[in-house]
């Protein structure tokens, strides 16, 4: 049977449960841990991509209520159809081939603490006071946020959702944390930039699924980053809720870069790449690296009478010379 086959049939089946069951048990999954077992065996990148898969499908007219054994099998399947979805029969490199699939695994098994080292080098590459400007006017017009409160804000989201077990973080507890230290417009503001309720969720998803022009689940989304880390945060009765905790962190740290991003990507990329280049500048000099930047190789081949190629730094000793040229991020990089 072919994978688009595979496909349709989890999707059918999906769509015979009520929705509601199915999630409260894939997100009470998310959230449980077997000690006996290594991380990678609860394969939450599978959970997720159920997860979203049945937001954004509708449920039969008559459906039943899903039981943790109903899910199980379910996710069983969805394990399964992994080796179609590779198709290493018709690949050239099976070790290139199996990469995308490694990938994801490895998102959900590094130390989260990385995410929020991100968080903080982000940070001190947009808002440090000798950073553009730009940054922050942009994240202002599109989230009606200050940026550096903003990243305060997230700082506080990653820690409180870092390595968290229980489903949901209470709004008894939340609120007196967060005000006054912000104001309650802040709070609100923010958090329904990163964040919304299932039904909002839902629509979203569903969004994403009509502009793809596929009606089914391609190979390519199969084995994609989660659309969940464009929405980490679920506002339930009971308080914010997360699919994952790595979701929260990687879709909270990351939420300021993907944003601006998507809202001008070709002059956020100049910017930014930029504003990267004197950070990485920065770096060597407080560790006290001895480099040449493009700017002074510039003025060098300048005063020789030299055209060429010019590296972004160039260190340099009687034994080796190292040239570093930064790549610029093109449309679709997100991580540097």
């Amino acid at each position: 049977m072919s994978f688009d086959k595979k496909v349709f049939q989890i999707r059918n089946s999906i769509q015979r449960f009520s929705k509601i069951s199915i999630i409260e048990n894939l997100i009470q999954r998310l959230h449980s841990q077997d000690k006996n077992q290594p991380q990678a065996y609860m394969r939450q990148w599978i959970v997720c991509l159920m997860l979203e898969w049945t937001l954004e499908l509708e449920s039969n007219k008559s459906t039943k209520k899903a039981t943790p054994r109903d899910v199980q099998k379910l996710l069983d399947k969805l394990w399964m159809v992994s080796s179609d979805a590779l198709d290493l029969s018709k690949s050239n490199n099976v070790w290139l081939t199996m990469r995308i699939m490694l990938l994801q695994q490895l998102r959900f098994q590094t130390n989260q603490s990385e995410n929020i080292y991100f968080l903080a080098r982000l940070y001190i590459l947009m808002c440090d006071k000798s950073s553009s400007s730009y940054f922050k006017e942009e994240f202002r017009k599109h989230t009606e946020c200050e940026l550096d409160e903003f990243f305060v804000f997230a700082f506080f989201l990653d820690l409180i959702f870092k390595d968290n077990e229980k489903p949901y973080y209470s709004y008894s507890k939340l609120i007196p944390v967060l005000v006054p230290g912000f104001s309650y417009e802040f709070v609100k503001k923010a958090l329904r930039s990163i964040g919304s309720d299932l039904n909002s969720l839902q629509k979203f998803l569903m969004d994403i699924r009509h502009q793809s022009n596929t009606e089914h689940a391609s190979r390519e989304e199969y084995f994609a980053e989660p659309k969940l880390l464009l929405k980490p945060i679920i506002f339930l009765p009971e308080g914010l809720c997360t699919p994952h905790s790595y979701i929260a962190l990687i879709g909270v740290s990351e939420f300021v870069l993907r944003s601006l991003k998507m809202a001008s990507p070709e002059k956020f990329r100049k910017k930014f790449s930029f504003a990267f280049e004197r950070y990485i500048e920065s770096l060597f000099k407080d560790f006290d690296y001895p480099i040449q930047t493009e700017k002074e190789l510039s003025a060098l081949y300048k005063k020789n009478n030299i055209q060429g190629k010019i590296v972004d730094f160039l260190h340099s000793n009687q034994k080796v010379s190292i040239f570093l040229m930064l790549k610029e991020l093109n449309r679709n990089e997100t991580f540097f």
